[in-house]
């Protein structure tokens, strides 16, 4: 394929839910907000998520042929890392067992063992039921509503292993949906936009969207 890079879709975002009280048809939001924050860069999305505490992140693969599990884990450490310094708090792990967020990477049937409706030509996707998260609130933003879920179960995410070039982009991207960004970034440089670019450092618009919130 020459120079030309793949233009595959980075990642159908975590499933898409909409949890709400309602009366007589009318959403009831709580009379004050959770909180404030400053800055939006997922578009358009016009929620977030979070974990109540700091979440453990377990790694592993299932293709050992394309890449051993010590190799994806030492790839998820920068992922980790990455994350944590920029005020999105997270543990690696090695343990799978106590986990909230385990993430795979495997070939197609491996990945759409662990990733319901993964398709062919999909980079990477993380997975949470509309029951793993429940309503906490929202945010204002100037006089914009933001809603807020937490996770209550685990999260899972999955990286193809074939995209071996973009794979710690791949898992940065990953593991950003897994703390809780939902949608992408409009930005082509951040590691958030929803196509493979090969980005490797987390930007500021990456970091701050869901750091303001823990």
């Amino acid at each position: 394929m020459g120079n030309h890079k793949r233009i595959k879709k980075m990642l159908i975002t975590i499933i898409s839910i909409i949890i709400s009280i309602t009366t007589i048809g009318t959403v009831v939001f709580a009379a004050d907000p959770i909180g404030y924050i400053e800055y939006w860069e997922s578009s358009p999305e016009t929620s977030i998520r979070k974990h109540l505490w700091t979440p453990y992140v377990y790694f592993e693969s299932l293709a050992p042929g394309h890449i051993s599990t010590t190799q994806f884990r030492a790839y998820g450490s920068i992922a980790v890392y990455d994350w944590n310094i920029g005020g999105t708090p997270c543990i690696k792990t090695d343990t799978e067992a106590g986990s909230e967020i385990r993430m795979y990477a495997g070939e197609y049937y491996d990945c759409k063992e662990k990733i319901p409706g993964w398709q062919l030509g999909w980079v990477g996707a993380s997975y949470v039921p509309d029951y793993g998260v429940t309503y906490y609130g929202y945010y204002l933003l100037g006089q914009s509503r933001k809603n807020c879920y937490v996770y209550n179960m685990l999260v899972k995410a999955a990286i193809d292993v074939n995209e071996y070039n973009y794979m710690v982009h791949a898992i940065k991207h990953e593991l950003g949906h897994s703390l809780g960004w939902r949608g992408h970034s409009s930005r082509t440089t951040d590691i958030m936009y929803g196509y493979e670019h090969g980005a490797y450092y987390l930007t500021t618009y990456d970091k701050r969207h869901t750091a303001q919130i823990h």
